[in-house]
């Protein structure tokens, strides 16, 4: 190999406006070595090679003067060479090397981020390569590797940090879990995806503007419907006149959906003057947020879905539109809920619904996690 290193050095410095002095503070070194170097009367220590490449944003092949085709011919060694090496020390240490000399290959970075043991470490090469590589292949395998590799509870919060679409997770985690040996983890992880499209799906149905009701009641009425008609599927219970909320059956984890969907319901009949079919939707609805209350704090509910698994939890983790409903009070101040305000056959039946809402009961001990 044709070294140029003290020319290289000498340019180098000159582009980027630097006396040897200048240079010499920032390697800790003496003025009269980087004299030296670029003379030629002496070479720079081989441990500060990485650190002048480094300085001058260089690769320390193209420090020493290596033309290109060396350089490749370089890395192809080195490749080959990590071929017969078994022991992981010793591969993440060549690696190292190889990522110290070619700090610009995104696929090496990548085969780094996947062998080095440290997650710290992972991380820290996983957004080098997001910051640095514009190559959509290399940053899907960055990723693809901080998923497989990351602690369980960060999991999900990288798929939004990362801004992964949803269609994404499934891959995703598969990979991971597979990678790992824990199918029956992936299963899981799966339906709790479903289980949360589900009900973000749901809430999608009436969720529009800043107070949550769409405009026009007739979308309201039809979205609200289609909720309780959707969760009477899932859970196969099904709903009566008496029941349009809860349906026949037991309280289960969609207690939230099915009273958000009920509340909403009864405004949308409220705004057409159903006052009767109102009022019953209501009363079931808050029936089933006093039965949920009335429970002891310990009895396992889950939800109970058709095809998925049972998620157990307790009470105490319900938390949402049971436990936290100061917004509910918005919702009950809806223009759509005067005809039942002031109508004196529903007025104290509505306050009387309104309250087991709006309540702060057990409120503090009560939150989600």
């Amino acid at each position: 190999m044709n070294l140029r290193i003290a020319e290289n050095i000498k340019r180098l410095r000159q582009e980027s406006r630097l006396t040897q002095v200048q240079l010499a503070e920032r390697l800790g070194v003496s003025y009269q070595a980087i004299s030296r170097w670029e003379n030629e009367t002496t070479y720079p220590d081989i441990e500060l090679l990485p650190a002048i490449a480094a300085l001058f944003g260089v690769t320390v092949d193209e420090l020493l003067g290596s033309t290109p085709t060396e350089q490749k011919e370089s890395l192809k060694q080195s490749w080959d060479k990590l071929k017969t090496i078994t022991d992981p020390r010793e591969r993440v240490s060549l690696l190292r090397r190889m990522h110290r000399d070619f700090p610009h290959d995104g696929y090496l970075s990548v085969r780094l981020c996947a062998e080095v043991p440290s997650i710290e470490e992972k991380r820290r090469l996983a957004e080098e390569i997001l910051r640095d590589s514009d190559v959509p292949y290399v940053r899907s395998l960055a990723i693809r590797q901080m998923i497989r590799d990351e602690e369980e509870g960060r999991v999900m919060e990288l798929m939004w940090d990362y801004n992964i679409p949803e269609e994404c997770w499934n891959e995703l985690l598969e990979d991971r879990y597979r990678a790992r040996g824990e199918i029956e983890t992936y299963h899981r992880q799966r339906q709790m995806i479903l289980l949360d499209s589900l009900r973000k799906a749901m809430t999608r149905m009436t969720v529009s503007g800043t107070d949550c009701l769409p405009d026009d009641p007739a979308d309201n009425e039809a979205g609200a419907r289609t909720i309780l008609r959707v969760i009477a599927a899932l859970t196969e219970t099904a709903l009566s006149e008496k029941h349009p909320v809860a349906g026949e059956g037991e309280p289960d984890l969609w207690v939230s959906e099915r009273a958000w969907a009920g509340i909403t319901l009864a405004c949308a009949l409220s705004a057409k003057g159903a006052g009767e079919e109102a009022i019953t939707v209501l009363e079931d609805a808050a029936d089933l947020v006093s039965r949920v209350r009335a429970l002891p704090p310990e009895t396992p509910l889950s939800y109970a879905t058709h095809g998925l698994p049972r998620f157990d939890t307790t009470r105490a983790t319900l938390g949402g539109l049971v436990y936290e409903a100061d917004h509910m009070g918005d919702q009950f101040a809806h223009a759509a809920f005067d005809f039942l305000r002031e109508h004196p056959a529903y007025g104290e039946r509505f306050e009387a619904c309104r309250s087991v809402f709006v309540s702060r009961e057990d409120r503090a001990d009560h939150r989600m996690p």
